[in-house]
């Protein structure tokens, strides 16, 4: 997974949304992220692996907030359902840990 990208989101997560005290998080969940999509190619690609997708549940989860979670972008249609399995997998743990 891109390094940057999963500590941008700790960061981000943590430092911001504890200091403002939100109620809940909102996530767009984007699978363009994905290094085999070929919509981003060229364009800032993150270059994420489906697994990583369940990396980045996780971030989000140990903030504490409930999740609301909303799916948009991506079109490798053969890898997003891989890459949401592993999300909701880590996501489902961590609700039902919590």
């Amino acid at each position: 997974m891109s390094a940057l990208f999963l500590t941008r989101v700790d960061h981000h997560s943590y430092s911001t949304l504890t200091a403002d005290r939100c109620d809940v998080l909102i996530v767009s969940l984007g699978f363009d992220g994905l290094g085999s999509d070929p919509e981003a190619f060229g364009r800032a690609a993150f270059a994420l692996r489906p697994e990583d997708y369940g990396a980045i549940a996780r971030v989000l989860c140990e903030v504490g907030l409930p999740l609301a979670v909303v799916q948009e972008g991506g079109y490798d249609l053969a890898q997003i359902p891989e890459a949401a399995a592993h999300f909701w997998a880590a996501a489902t743990a961590c609700i039902g840990a919590g």
